[in-house]
């Protein structure tokens, strides 16, 4: 499946939701965030699990957060899009999570 990663995520009012980055020289500035920006933060996130993170998922993960950091349109599997919406679910609340996962889900 064919997902444009550069895509900015909205809100419930329509309005592109903003993340505060640092720029070159330092200043924090208001970005917009993008599908690939919350994706790859999400999946670079601590993982809450009983036994721990496994090797394989933290490879896993951050492969995939390395394809989705190069930008634009990527193909991926529809178990990496799964892998992600999980991911984002459990890094953030449902007003930033629920529009990652729409666009995902080709809405």
């Amino acid at each position: 499946m064919k997902i444009d990663f550069s895509a900015v995520v909205k809100g419930l009012d329509g309005r592109p939701l903003k993340r505060n980055v640092r720029d070159d020289d330092g200043a924090e500035v208001l970005k917009d965030w993008t599908l690939g920006a919350l994706s790859a933060d999400a999946l670079c996130a601590p993982i809450q699990s009983r036994d721990g993170p496994t090797i394989e998922g933290v490879s896993t993960r951050y492969s995939l957060a390395m394809q989705i950091n190069a930008g634009g349109s990527q193909d991926i599997k529809p178990a990496q899009a799964t892998l992600i919406q999980d991911a984002v679910a459990k890094a953030f609340p449902v007003l930033v999570a629920g529009p990652v996962i729409a666009l995902l889900n080709g809405k």
